[in-house]
């Protein structure tokens, strides 16, 4: 799905058929009944939807946003769904492996395109955030990696655990209404700040980011 991701948006069809080929390599839990392919288009049925506005780490949502989720839960189950609350128990612990990865990913990257080109990335135009991340990423060992991967895919486990109780789980898109432009930029002075004021702008977004 990363894969298909930086292509752009995928239409439903494009979707389903990139989750049939990750079945039949064994990828995403157990197969289902039919391909995902012939998903497209046909009646869902009764679903059983779950909703929450609870984030991972308990950020406060404002209330416009908490009230459009709640419009929603209200709307299906007027459709005849079963809709019930139930919070998704995310280990906010897991942030730390996922900026091991990310920075290595992100110097791996850097490393690979100096080559392409054949000289060095000009570091004045590297964005403080990612310069921080890499930094990170070139000074972590293998050993620290590996670990953050069996981390990462323990925390996955548990979500799937969760999602495969549902046929749907509802969040609201955002902590808070749009913010000005420039609230997520990155400053040298502390880059960090901008990610962790990404992550109370777009809370619901963790675990998908982090479990993939």
């Amino acid at each position: 799905m990363r894969a298909a991701a930086g292509l752009g948006p995928a239409a439903p069809d494009d979707a389903a058929v990139v989750h049939d080929d990750a079945a039949d390599i064994g990828i995403g839990g157990s197969a289902p009944a039919r391909p995902f392919a012939q998903e497209v288009g046909q009646e869902p049925g009764r679903l059983r939807i779950a909703w929450s506005s609870q984030t991972s780490a308990g950020e406060e949502i404002h209330p416009d946003c908490v009230a459009a989720l709640d419009d929603a839960a209200k709307l299906c189950a007027s459709l005849g769904h079963d809709v019930e609350e139930a919070s998704l128990d995310f280990p906010v612990d897991v942030l730390g492996a996922f900026v091991t990865l990310y920075g290595a990913g992100l110097a791996a990257t850097i490393e690979h395109w100096e080559r392409v080109v054949g000289h060095q990335l000009d570091e004045a135009k590297l964005d403080p955030l990612a310069r921080k991340i890499r930094d990170i990423g070139k000074k972590n060992d293998s050993g620290r990696v590996f670990a953050a991967i069996a981390q990462m895919e323990q925390a996955a486990r548990g979500v799937a655990a969760f999602l495969g109780r549902y046929d749907v789980f509802m969040t609201p898109t955002l902590g808070e209404p749009p913010v000005a432009l420039g609230t997520l930029d990155a400053r040298e002075e502390n880059p960090f700040a901008a990610l962790l004021r990404a992550g109370t702008f777009a809370p619901f977004t963790i675990p998908a980011n982090v479990t993939g």
